[in-house]
């Protein structure tokens, strides 16, 4: 899972430590599925733009 947005950079101490990815992954019997997901916090400026350029420039060829 990729968590990303404006507000990340500023957080990503506290959300790395907040348990996020614990609670994430501990959901019953599903658990062992979600454990296997990893988490990522994404803090790149403007990697929405980033990702529609490659996107464009694939569908150009």
């Amino acid at each position: 899972m990729y968590i990303v947005g404006g507000v990340i950079p500023r957080f990503a101490d506290f959300f790395i430590h907040s348990g996020f990815a614990k609670s994430f992954a501990d959901k019953g019997c599903m658990s062992d599925y979600f454990k296997g997901i990893p988490v990522w916090l994404v803090t790149a400026p403007y990697s929405g733009l980033t990702g529609a350029g490659v996107a464009l420039e694939q569908a150009q060829g």
